[in-house]
């Protein structure tokens, strides 16, 4: 396990390093970094769009649902203030419809009326033209944006799945369909987490919207660039956190490659993979809840985008790790880890209307999700579920959720970006997701059998149907392998650039 020590001490060498190494006091090039910090005014990167959504594989019909999808809508405000001839302050705020998008509803569920939009990101930069760029806010975390640089221009990207967050994710047990969960988008739990119970995590583990409160350095080179970032947040399951990335680009004859290495010393969210189930503070329900424990995990990621004439290649590997020794949380994994391939091909001259690219992507989540809902009860079944209340308030074992094994989740996207000249263009978009596993502890088996043998000789009291259903849940298998129906999504969405 890499010592956190260690890790900070090299990080401050390296900012040092960096900072002292322009000793020529030539002004540095900041185009990788902002699209303009001459102007007062920046809305680049701004733009709004529409589109549809259809998911099959999820509960309920699949229909066709309108809305802004994840990737369309999003407001880039920037001001810029000449302080001396060194020095640029630059305020930052980047608004979303984080409430009102395709990615934050189930399947088939409408948009509300009234869509509203808020600030997700916020801060101040400060500028300095020969040593480089200090800022303090909520902004994206070095990895998170290095997570979105893997991402290529026909819209394949390791987080696709926050295409479909929110939605429910079905398992078939002897002949019944029943729910294990919902996709979780990405690290903010948002709007979906209302009592639906445990996520089954669907990207990987460096993206979602990463937002931190933090301060930053970042150091553009001439073929490159460093960022390092700190965050103190320390309360439910965040703790301080010092996050680095280094980006270095090969520009060769006839290809370009950019090598990306990005690590964080802490991953805040382990919390959400281990959602509970428990009575609320009165007893009067029961609802989920998540632990208040702080993530034991470290991150790391390498990745590589090749470009070489009408091809672009991107590739990366994640992995967040450190849940071991005395402090290890036993109901996580050890580490997950995700590899993503995916790869372009950009038609320049096809359309008079701008390039057209299309693209095909895989992404593989090994030890992704280690629990998932348990058995929905239904028919002859359901007269269990009063018994099921009164073992939770006795503590009959019966924790909502059944462990899993080897816990995988993969798929693939394919995607096709037409421009409409330079600030306008189409997406067209299929994507693929699966989940694997096996439960290894049916909880309400486990549950039924401690209710049985807690009554003894009361049991033959309670009614026909009650003792049927009690012996057949206790007759359920204690272990299976997860039959999850795949979650197919078709996108189509629209947008215009400022």
């Amino acid at each position: 396990m890499i010592k956190r020590a260690a890790v900070y001490s090299v990080m401050g060498f390296l900012l040092c390093a960096f900072v002292m190494a322009n000793a020529d006091d030539k002004p540095l090039d900041f185009s990788g970094i902002f699209s303009d910090i001459q102007t007062q005014y920046d809305f680049s990167g701004s733009k709004m769009g529409y589109g549809a959504r259809r998911v099959e594989g999820s509960e309920g019909g699949n229909k066709i649902v309108f809305g802004p999808t994840s990737d369309v809508t999003e407001l880039h405000l920037a001001f810029n203030s000449q302080v001396t001839d060194d020095l640029i302050m630059r305020s930052y705020v980047k608004i979303d419809p984080r409430e009102g998008d395709l990615s934050t509803i189930d399947a088939n569920a409408a948009i509300g009326q009234d869509l509203f939009f808020e600030a997700s990101q916020y801060g101040i930069y400060a500028v300095m033209l020969k040593r480089g760029v200090f800022y303090i806010g909520r902004l994206e975390t070095p990895t998170g944006l290095l997570s979105r640089q893997t991402a290529l221009s026909s819209g394949v990207n390791e987080q696709y799945f926050v295409d479909v967050g929110g939605v429910v994710v079905l398992n078939t047990l002897n002949d019944q369909d029943y729910r294990v969960g919902v996709v979780q988008v990405g690290d903010d739990t948002s709007a979906i987490m209302g009592g639906k119970g445990v996520s089954l995590w669907g990207y990987g583990p460096a993206g979602g919207n990463r937002v931190l409160d933090s301060i930053g350095y970042i150091y553009p080179m001439k073929n490159g660039e460093l960022r390092l970032a700190y965050s103190n947040q320390d309360q439910d399951n965040q703790k301080h956190s010092f996050e680095t990335t280094v980006t270095y680009l090969f520009d060769w004859v006839v290809a370009q490659s950019k090598f990306m290495l990005g690590y964080a010393s802490s991953w805040p969210y382990a919390s959400k993979m281990d959602m509970m189930y428990q009575n609320d503070v009165d007893g009067s329900e029961s609802v989920w809840v998540e632990p208040g424990y702080q993530s034991p995990y470290q991150l790391a990621q390498f990745a590589n985008k090749l470009s070489a004439g009408d091809i672009d290649i991107s590739v990366s590997y994640a992995r967040i790790f450190g849940n071991t020794g005395n402090d290890a949380i036993d109901t996580l994994p050890e580490y997950t880890e995700q590899l993503m391939f995916a790869a372009d091909y950009n038609f320049i001259d096809l359309l008079s209307y701008g390039p057209l690219s299309l693209g095909l992507g895989y992404v593989q989540r090994n030890y992704g999700f280690n629990k998932v809902e348990s058995i929905v009860l239904e028919g002859e079944m359901e007269p269990f579920f009063p018994l099921l209340d009164q073992a939770i308030q006795q503590g009959y074992a019966f924790s909502g959720v059944d462990k899993v094994e080897d816990g995988e989740n993969h798929g693939f996207i394919l995607s096709l970006h037409q421009r409409f000249g330079p600030k306008a263009g189409m997406k067209c978009t299929f994507e693929n997701l699966n989940f694997d596993g096996k439960v290894v502890e049916n909880s309400m088996k486990k549950a039924a059998q401690d209710y049985k043998d807690s009554v003894g000789s009361g049991f033959s009291s309670l009614s026909i149907e009650e003792k049927i259903a009690i012996n057949q849940i206790i007759s359920l298998p204690s272990s299976y392998d997860l039959d999850i129906t795949p979650i197919n999504a078709f996108l189509l969405s629209f947008y215009v650039k400022f």
